[in-house]
């Protein structure tokens, strides 16, 4: 089975061969070591010179951590929902009692900066976006809105970069993002099970030392700058994560990101060239994920599930609204050129064939 899935992505072996290796004690000096090695070089690839974390959960935890550790009720903060995981902000928000202003932009569009600008106060204590929405492959001008957000406000710029931390060109420090959060399964190739997150050295005057109980910035800052940690962490990704990081450094950021863009666009071509739509403008579309607008040309659910049984290929369809309208094809970490081209070939020879000819 082939993996194209945006989240969980393919695992290299290496990761696989240290993710089973015999355990250790998560309290010990091995683990230490380990983990503080583990965290300096997510710093490296989010960019910040201020601490990383490790979470023991889903992305979703980190987001979670953020919202609950860095705002007080009743601040202001603006969420932008361009998919369900701008959704999901919005949700967190509310149920930390913030006082919550939305930003809704159509599904498969990127925030117009000009926008944000407009929604901007003063008072403003923090904006809540993802780099990339998972659910729809947009990618949002994180860089420029950033820069809206510094001329207008002193509000903390939080990043969802689940699907973008190791895709795009993304540094903390440089494109004055405050709080960056990544998941392990993702680009950074292992299984899923480890939120991370980056904060600025600025950010950490905000954290709340009484807000959270496993999702507490202030324990886990505590504890993880001594590269231990509040709870027992998941010894066995973590280790699989300082591989996955370490083969990323060999290969080099460059290279890295230069592989995704040009993936991304061999991957529109290509679609292009079947006679597809694609789901986003070229502006708006991200390097790791690429979807595919089908509406009611073809059951993309029946496809999918051809496709999966007939050639061991595992795409994914689209969520809520969008479920059964459109699928999306994942050219992230540990998909190679090699590996896409001949991912596209199958899927281009599913297409011609009854019942799911569409050119």
């Amino acid at each position: 089975m082939k993996l194209f899935t945006p989240g969980p992505t393919p695992v290299p072996l290496q990761v696989n061969e240290a993710v089973a290796a015999p355990m250790i004690h998560h309290r010990s000096p091995e683990f230490s070591k380990l983990f503080g090695e583990v965290r300096s070089k997510l710093a490296d690839w989010m960019g910040t010179k201020g601490p990383s974390l490790i979470f023991s959960s889903s992305g979703t935890g980190a987001m979670e951590a953020a919202a609950g550790s860095l705002f007080s009720p009743k601040d202001h903060v603006i969420t932008v929902e361009s998919g369900k995981f701008g959704q999901r902000w919005t949700q967190l928000a509310k149920y930390f009692d913030l006082d919550v202003e939305t930003i809704e932009v159509e599904w498969g569009r990127a925030l117009d900066p000009n926008v944000l600008s407009e929604k901007l106060k003063p008072e403003t204590k923090g904006v809540f976006i993802q780099a990339c929405e998972t659910s729809t492959g947009v990618y949002h001008p994180v860089q420029v809105l950033a820069k809206e957000i510094k001329k207008k406000s002193q509000a903390l710029f939080v990043v969802d970069a689940i699907t973008a931390l190791g895709v795009h060109d993304l540094d903390m420090e440089r494109d004055h993002i405050d709080v960056m959060i990544g998941g392990s399964q993702k680009a950074l190739m292992c299984p899923p099970g480890l939120a991370v997150m980056g904060l600025r050295q600025e950010v950490l005057r905000h954290v709340r030392k009484d807000a959270g109980f496993y999702f507490s910035l202030a324990k886990e800052l505590k504890n993880q700058m001594e590269n231990k940690t509040a709870y027992t962490p998941a010894v066995s990704l973590i280790r699989g994560l300082h591989v996955a990081l370490t083969m990323m450094e060999t290969e080099g950021k460059e290279a890295v990101f230069a592989r995704h863009q040009s993936m991304q666009k061999q991957t529109r071509a290509a679609f292009r060239k079947m006679g597809l739509e694609l789901f986003n403008r070229d502006e708006d579309a991200s390097h790791g994920i690429t979807s595919v607008e089908v509406g009611d040309r073809f059951d993309v659910k029946a496809w999918l599930s051809h496709i999966k049984k007939e050639y061991g290929l595992w795409l994914a369809g689209g969520q809520d609204h969008l479920d059964g309208r459109i699928f999306r094809f994942s050219h992230m970490g540990a998909v190679y050129p090699q590996d896409l081209s001949e991912a596209l070939e199958i899927i281009d020879q599913s297409l011609r064939k009854n019942p799911f000819q569409v050119l």
